[in-house]
């Protein structure tokens, strides 16, 4: 596949689709010194999307450039708060540069996404359970109704 890349691009090196994912190709592939020479192309051709700074920023990150790729981060840190890779790699570039506090404030952010408080998570489980229910899948719908009940305390203590 990334040979076929490298063929289009030899056509059209300024061709933006081909260029992100000649980028993402080599950033898969670990080749972070090459993502990184395709992604500094495309922002000079002046994209400065989430995904040039997200990619951009991890690719400086692995090649040991932590102050250039702390930028990047918080650029595309403040276009999205949820992306975990993202949250990972800016939380290990802000402990390489000596920012703790500011990357446990991340993490700490981040695990709130990740762990959800029980009660909505309660009300997925029971819809869950409502869908399998009308579908006539007992077994799924009790599984996901006795997964809602755990969740959800309060429901749990009236229950009982």
């Amino acid at each position: 596949m990334y040979e076929n890349i490298l063929d289009a691009y030899q056509v059209d090196s300024t061709y933006m689709p081909i260029l992100m994912l000649k980028a993402k190709v080599e950033s898969d592939m670990k080749k972070y010194s090459k993502a990184e020479i395709t992604i500094t192309k495309i922002a000079e051709l002046g994209d400065s999307s989430f995904f040039t700074l997200k990619n951009l920023a991890i690719a400086k990150h692995s090649n040991g450039s932590y102050l250039e790729a702390e930028n990047l981060f918080k650029k595309a840190y403040e276009m999205d708060t949820t992306d975990l890779l993202l949250n990972l790699v800016y939380a290990k570039t802000l402990q390489n540069v000596g920012e703790r506090n500011l990357a446990l404030d991340i993490i700490n952010k981040t695990i709130k996404l990740l762990y959800l408080p029980d009660e909505p998570v309660a009300s997925f489980y029971e819809l869950a359970g409502d869908i399998y229910n009308s579908g006539n899948k007992i077994d799924l719908a009790v599984e996901n109704y006795q997964m809602a009940l755990e969740k959800d305390k309060k429901k749990m203590n009236l229950s009982t």
